[in-house]
C-alpha cells in the first residue's frame, strides 16, 4: 500500500490495539470510548457516528472488516492486521472531546488512565490544506456511495429473485436508495467546493 496514510483518532486506536477488542459493534465502541473521553456537549447518536467514520476509514484501508454475519443493525466488524506500508498519524479526539485526566475518583481509574497516558502518546495532528480535505472526503464519501449502491443493487435482486423477501427487504431497499441519494448529494457538494477553489 504504497504512499497511504490514515489519520485516526488516538483513544479509538488505544482502544483497539490495546485492549483486544476483537469484534465489536459501533455501540460496542462507544461505551468503552466514553469512558476514556469526556463527551462535553457530545451526544451519543452523534459519538456514534463519529467513531462509526472513524472505522470507515480503516475498513477503506484494509484494516477493519465486516463480520461475516452481515446485519442491517448491530453490525459486528473485526480489526485485521496493519496492512504492510500505511502510515499511520494519530490525533486528539475532535468534536470539542478530551481525553480524561490522571486525576480520578479512584485508584483503578487513576491507573487505567496512567496507562493509557503511557500507551498513547500527546500528538499533534497535521495541518491540512482545504483542498487536501476536501479531497479526501470526497475519496470516502464516494466510496460509501458505491457501497451503498451495491446494497441497493443486492436487495433489489434478492427481492426479484425471491417474492417471498419483498415484505421483509422493502424497507431495506427503501433505506438503502435514500441513502445513495444523500451520498450522491455529499458528493455533489463536495465537488462543487473542489471547483469553486479550483482543485477540479
Amino acid at each position: 500500500m504504497k504512499n497511504s496514510s490514515i489519520t485516526l483518532d488516538r483513544v479509538l486506536h488505544h482502544i483497539l490495539t490495546e485492549e483486544e477488542v476483537g469484534r465489536f459493534t459501533i455501540m460496542e465502541l462507544r461505551d468503552r470510548y466514553m469512558k476514556l473521553v469526556d463527551r462535553c456537549n457530545v451526544s451519543e447518536p452523534d459519538l456514534r457516528m463519529y467513531l462509526y467514520d472513524e472505522i470507515r476509514k480503516m475498513m477503506n484501508k484494509g484494516w477493519v472488516a465486516y463480520d461475516a454475519e452481515r446485519k442491517s443493525r448491530g453490525q459486528r466488524f473485526f480489526i485485521l492486521d496493519m496492512p504492510e506500508g500505511l502510515k499511520l498519524k494519530l490525533i486528539e479526539p475532535r468534536k470539542g472531546m478530551q481525553p480524561r485526566g490522571v486525576e480520578c475518583d479512584t485508584k483503578q481509574n487513576e491507573t487505567d488512565s496512567c496507562s493509557l497516558t503511557e500507551q498513547v502518546p500527546e500528538l499533534q495532528p497535521k495541518e491540512y490544506s482545504v483542498a487536501e480535505a476536501l479531497t479526501q472526503m470526497l475519496k470516502e464519501t464516494r466510496l460509501d456511495l458505491l457501497t451503498s449502491y451495491g446494497e441497493t443493487e443486492r436487495f433489489a435482486q434478492m427481492i426479484q429473485d425471491i417474492p417471498g423477501l419483498k415484505t421483509t427487504l422493502e424497507p431495506e431497499l427503501i433505506a438503502s436508495r435514500d441513502n445513495s441519494s444523500r451520498l450522491l448529494g455529499h458528493v455533489n457538494a463536495l465537488e462543487t467546493a473542489l471547483q469553486k477553489i479550483g482543485e477540479m
